[in-house]
């Protein structure tokens, strides 16, 4: 496909995969046009506009074969941005035209404009985006900064009206969206999270919890901060929330008391836990005066099946003798062990 690029001194010549007609009409345009190869991740086409605010030249971007084809702008020519622009190309297959606010650092000066990207069609095939700058942020230091961060923080940072719908997101709360999850309420897995979060908002205007919440990697734990605020565009109220993937977290503190707990050949409560139930149990005991019992068991010959047999003989046989007495005592009380051959079987509330 050749194609055109209108210059103050005349049409350029060159290979490109967008349609000539849309490079006609783009080419007239005179804010920054780009259309990008998401494919390729490469940009593969630029009007004169688009060329200057990069600080390009035509005769860079036309490569050895004749096709315009260049690197994207920083930061988005690092091969971990290639997940960002297929959440872009996601969002406007579904929503047709979406406006964002990027970051790019041309000739290493960071610069921040708000983007309309739509669906663009290549000759190619290759699934291509047409990204229009509309206008650029303010270039004071502060919002230039406050921008970025909220851009590339992997923190998920999102703006609810006050009933929970979705008013805005930053790209690390999109990338771990499902889809036709928008709204807050359909974000949280149990509704009393949801309930419990906008009653707190209104009693203290500023909430704090961990709730199970569905992702694209499923149903993960988050910590959820949030503040009553005001939507700067519209002067309505407005939830500002702040969400990290705690599951790890939790998983990790919850294998640690476990193991702390238990033992780990058998599964069964070890002494530490033993000490703890059987307080709570007399405890129990003195207020209801319902009969317990404390049964020690040692094994008979253990040493020998480990001396003639092996270790790991020995161990299948305290795992079998585990789940043998965990399954008589279920229901009235429960089996720990206190190392080696002992175990002790804790019972409460029978009547005989």
């Amino acid at each position: 496909m050749t194609g055109f690029i209108e210059t103050l001194d005349a049409n350029v010549l060159y290979h490109s995969p967008v349609p000539t007609e849309d490079q006609r009409a783009f080419a007239r345009v005179d804010v920054p046009m780009y259309i990008v190869d998401v494919s390729q991740t490469k940009l593969v086409w630029a009007n004169a506009a688009g060329l200057t605010f990069l600080g390009l030249s035509l005769k860079n971007c036309i490569d050895q074969t004749g096709a315009f084809r260049i690197e994207l702008p920083a930061p988005f020519d690092d091969p971990s941005y290639e997940r960002q622009l297929q959440s872009y190309l996601t969002r406007v297959r579904e929503e047709g035209r979406i406006t964002e606010c990027i970051t790019v650092i041309p000739n290493a000066q960071p610069v921040s404009v708000y983007c309309s990207i739509s669906p663009q069609p290549l000759v190619s095939g290759n699934p291509g985006l047409l990204v229009q700058v509309i206008s650029e942020v303010g270039n004071e230091p502060e919002q230039v900064r406050s921008a970025q961060v909220l851009l590339y923080t992997t923190s998920m940072i999102s703006m609810f009206d006050e009933n929970g719908k979705l008013i805005f997101e930053n790209p690390a709360s999109r990338l771990n969206r499902p889809d036709g999850c928008e709204d807050l309420i359909n974000r949280m897995c149990n509704r009393r999270d949801f309930d419990a979060l906008l009653d707190e908002l209104r009693k203290t205007g500023k909430a704090n919890l961990v709730a199970l919440m569905h992702s694209s990697q499923g149903e993960r734990w988050f910590d959820l901060n949030a503040r009553s605020g005001y939507d700067p565009f519209s002067g309505s109220r407005a939830i500002l929330l702040s969400a990290s993937d705690v599951t790890k977290r939790l998983k990790a503190e919850h294998e640690v008391r476990y193991l702390a707990h238990h033992d780990t050949l058998t599964g069964l409560a070890n002494r530490t836990f033993l000490e703890i139930e059987a307080e709570r149990y007399l405890d129990e005991t003195r207020i209801t005066g319902n009969p317990g019992a404390l049964i020690f068991i040692d094994l008979d010959r253990f040493k020998t099946i480990n001396d003639t047999l092996g270790h790991l003989v020995g161990d299948d046989l305290l795992v079998v003798i585990a789940k043998r007495l965990k399954e008589v005592v279920e229901g009235i009380g429960f089996v720990a062990r206190l190392g080696g051959d002992e175990f002790v079987v804790l019972i409460a509330n029978f009547a005989d």
